[in-house]
């Protein structure tokens, strides 16, 4: 296919990138297979490059838009059938992005980044390294180039999971599945943890109750039972359980509050739990997760729709994090470039704030090639 101008212009810059590429991984790559999108065409895969000497002059000869590399290990990776390839095991990946974030199409490109970034950050550090107890070394953090960040998890405890096991640990961090009834039922038979949604919800659940002198959780009972929010706050004021108040017992952690728990607290504990797992639930993209043979983005590679790089991040500096400075290659940060640009743009990337009108402007190269690849300009 013939490239326009704009495309090819945008291919020589790839290329001037790749040609000083050094691959940073992946770990064992004659047991991955390759995958890529070159300019103009469509994804080729199931590719074996047996060394990452042999990696970095393959890049430098496609100049790909695109290039992965798979999850999971093989015996023979570049057999096309899944079945033949010999399946060894896979990293447990999580995919973060701007797709599963509500009303991001109301934000800013830069606030899509805020919005993933801090679930990304709830992901690793309280379900991968606290409920599920996975050592930091284990985990590894990229941005990836685009809208988001992806998660590996590199350690013997993963590789041999199936598919369906890797769904569950994709439920459990998104909240899937839970009910006041199954809490109702899972606590008579097990104690609970400090950790976890039951634990943790089962103190979220106390300390409303504990707080209905609030205005905040007023207001919340208000929204939950309308007109009846006045009659059920005397109720669980005024009624005696066991010459107890119930109040007590419902601000009280632990089992009791649920055995004397009727049709209205079921309302208020059951819209609660939704809250909490509103607020505290990671949006991944789950199919990535339990996809043993997934296709992932290589480490350094240029994003072909931002040209930005996929970049590793430290757990300890990922809140700190700025993709829009620090994704940007040092050598698109010098120089600049003619484009047309179709349409006003606002966007904050390398510590400068842009306010763009549609028409022709000369911008600096990394602003100009994130317009280009994102579809919002054309080099002239």
């Amino acid at each position: 296919m013939e490239l326009s101008f704009s495309d090819n212009h945008l291919r020589e810059i790839f290329r001037e990138y790749y040609s000083a590429f050094i691959p940073n991984g992946p770990e064992m790559i004659s047991s991955r297979e390759i995958g890529y999108i070159p300019f103009g065409g469509s994804m080729t895969r199931h590719l074996n490059i047996p060394t990452h000497d042999e990696l970095k002059k393959f890049v430098r000869q496609k100049v790909p838009r695109h290039i992965y590399y798979s999850a999971a290990y093989y015996r023979n990776s570049s057999e096309r059938n899944m079945q033949d390839k010999g399946w060894m095991g896979s990293e447990l990946i999580f995919d973060l992005d701007a797709d599963h974030i509500k009303d991001a199409d109301k934000l800013s490109y830069g606030e899509i980044l805020e919005q993933v970034k801090s679930h990304t950050i709830r992901l690793v550090e309280k379900y991968l390294v606290g409920d599920f107890g996975f050592n930091p070394e284990e985990i590894k953090i990229f941005f990836s180039g685009g809208r988001g960040y992806h998660v590996h998890i590199v350690s013997e405890k993963v590789y041999a999971m199936d598919a369906d096991m890797r769904r569950e640990i994709s439920n459990y961090v998104r909240g899937e599945g839970l009910s006041i009834q199954d809490i109702r039922k899972t606590i008579r038979h097990v104690d609970i943890e400090e950790s976890g949604w039951i634990g943790s919800f089962d103190r979220y659940l106390s300390s409303f109750y504990s707080g209905l002198h609030n205005e905040s959780e007023n207001k919340i009972l208000k929204e939950i039972m309308g007109s009846r929010s006045s009659r059920y706050a005397e109720k669980i004021n005024n009624k005696l359980v066991d010459r107890v108040q119930r109040l007590t017992i419902l601000s009280t952690p632990g089992i009791k509050k649920y055995s004397i728990m009727d049709e209205d607290d079921e309302t208020v504990a059951g819209q609660l739990l939704n809250r909490f797992v509103d607020s505290n639930l990671c949006e991944i993209d789950s199919p990535v997760t339990s996809d043993l043979h997934r296709l992932i983005r290589l480490p350094g590679s240029l994003h072909g729709k931002t040209a930005m790089m996929v970049k590793q991040v430290e757990m300890d500096s990922l809140g700190s994090f700025n993709p829009l400075t620090e994704a940007i290659p040092d050598p698109f940060k010098n120089g600049e470039d003619n484009v047309d640009i179709r349409t006003k743009t606002s966007i904050i990337m390398n510590d400068q704030s842009f306010d763009l009108n549609a028409g022709r402007d000369k911008l600096p190269r990394y602003l100009a090639l994130y317009l280009v690849a994102s579809g919002k300009a054309q080099f002239i």
